[in-house]
């Protein structure tokens, strides 16, 4: 966890240091769209910076890759290929 949640004196980076806790508990689980929430709650919340980099770092693995999004458009694109095929043969 960040300094600042060490520091006993500053409940709210405890408190998102508890919250990160949560979500990468979440994480771990499996429930990647709590774990999401709980993340996108830790920034709503104005986080110390080190709570609000660990939510950044944890949304940006539960992103989508493009990678995804690219064999997406090959696959629609290799189906409507097929389907043309398919209408003009006949």
């Amino acid at each position: 966890m960040g300094k600042g949640a060490q520091e006993a004196g500053n409940p709210a980076g405890a408190a998102g240091a508890a919250a990160m806790t949560e979500a990468w508990s979440l994480w771990d689980g499996g429930d990647k769209v709590a774990a999401k929430r709980a993340a996108q709650r830790v920034l709503q919340d104005a986080p110390s910076p080190d709570a609000a980099a660990e939510a950044n770092d944890l949304l940006a693995r539960l992103g989508t890759p493009w990678q995804a999004y690219a064999y997406g458009l090959f696959a629609a694109a290799v189906i409507c290929g097929l389907i043309l095929i398919a209408v003009f043969r006949t």
